[in-house]
C-alpha cells in the first residue's frame, strides 16, 4: 500500500490489528472499518482508490462471522486483494482459498504454535490474484514470474525493511508445535462446544457468543455455508458487573488469561471467563473436561 491508497477493513478486530490500521492511517493509506457479516457494508465501502479488502474469519474477541464467500465473489468482480486473517480458524478447519482469499495471514502464536513460547506470523499467497494488474508492484520485481511479485514485494520490502523476521528459535517452538495442531484442534473444538452449550444455559451468563451457535447474533445466515467444525472459541458476558478492583486471578482456574497479557487483559477476563464457584457449584465435571 502507498499514500492515498485506500484499504476496506472489517470494524471486528483483534485489538493489536485495529491499532496498527492506525498506523497506516498516519502514513497516508485511508482506512474504512465495516461490518463484515454483510458484503453489502462492503461493496457501499468501495472507492476508486480502494486496493484491499481485510477480515477476519471469526473476529477476536465476540466472534463475528464475516461474509466471506460472498466478499471474495465481491473483490474478484472488483479486481481487490482479498486478504483473510485466519488466525482464530487456523488451517485445520478452514482454508480461505476456497472463498476467494488473495492473501492469508496467521498469526503462529496462537493455534498453530499452541504453547505460547513464541512469537511469529504468516502470510500466504493463494495465487488468485493477478499481480500484473497492481499498480503498486515495484519495477525491480516485475522480473520474475507476475505470480510471484506480490510475495516477493511482500518479503523484499514488507518483512525485511519492517523487520519482521522469524527467530530460528521461534521458528523450532512454532514448527513442533505445529506438529499437534490437528490433535489440539479437536479438543479445543470439543472443550469449546460443551462449554458454549453449558454457557447458554447458565442464570448468571447474560450472553454468549459462539459462531458454532447459527443463531448466535454474532453470526449471519449467509456466513455459516463453511461453519462445520468452527466450535473451539467462544465469548461471554455474565450479568454481573466487575471491575479490577473486585476482580481477582485467584477465583479463576478452569481458564487462563491470554499469553499477551497486555492492557486488553481485563476486557479479556471480563468478556471470555466466569467465575469458578458458578461451575463447581452446578457441574464439577467440567473441570476434568478442560485438563
Amino acid at each position: 500500500m502507498k499514500e492515498d491508497d485506500h484499504i476496506i477493513s472489517s470494524a471486528f478486530l483483534f485489538g493489536n490489528t485495529n491499532s496498527f490500521f492506525g498506523t497506516l492511517q498516519k502514513l497516508g493509506i485511508e482506512v474504512t472499518f465495516v461490518d463484515a457479516t454483510e458484503a453489502r457494508f462492503v461493496e457501499n465501502a468501495i472507492q476508486k482508490n480502494t486496493k484491499l479488502v481485510f477480515v477476519e474469519t471469526i473476529a477476536n474477541p465476540v466472534t463475528q462471522v464475516a461474509d466471506l464467500k460472498a466478499i471474495g465473489q465481491l473483490c474478484k468482480t472488483k479486481n481487490l486483494i482479498y486478504c483473510v486473517d485466519n488466525t482464530m480458524t487456523s488451517p485445520c478447519l478452514f482454508l480461505p482459498k476456497s472463498v476467494g482469499a488473495s492473501l492469508i495471514v496467521n498469526s503462529l502464536t496462537k493455534y498453530i504454535g499452541g504453547h505460547g513460547n513464541a512469537l511469529g506470523g504468516a502470510i500466504t499467497d493463494t495465487g488468485l490474484y493477478n499481480w500484473s494488474s497492481f499498480e503498486n508492484i515495484y519495477d525491480t520485481y516485475r522480473n520474475e514470474e507476475p505470480e510471484l511479485w506480490g510475495i516477493t514485494q511482500i518479503k523484499k520490502k514488507g518483512l525485511r525493511d519492517m523487520g519482521a523476521s522469524l527467530g530460528p528459535e521461534a521458528a523450532h517452538h512454532l514448527a513442533i508445535g505445529s506438529e499437534t495442531l490437528s490433535l489440539r484442534i479437536k479438543k479445543a473444538c470439543k472443550n469449546a462446544l460443551a462449554l458454549a452449550e453449558f454457557c447458554q444455559k447458565h442464570s448468571k451468563i447474560k450472553q454468549t457468543y459462539y459462531p458454532g451457535f447459527f443463531r448466535s447474533p454474532t453470526t449471519r445466515a449467509g456466513a455459516t455455508t463453511f461453519l462445520n467444525n468452527l466450535d473451539q472459541f467462544l465469548a461471554l458476558i455474565w450479568q454481573m458487573t466487575w471491575t479490577a478492583s473486585n476482580f481477582s486471578m485467584q477465583w479463576i482456574t478452569l481458564f487462563l488469561p491470554a499469553i499477551s497479557a497486555t492492557t486488553e487483559l481485563s476486557r479479556f477476563l471480563l468478556l471470555t471467563l466466569f467465575i469458578t464457584k458458578w461451575v463447581r457449584s452446578a457441574e464439577p465435571q467440567w473441570v476434568s473436561l478442560i485438563q
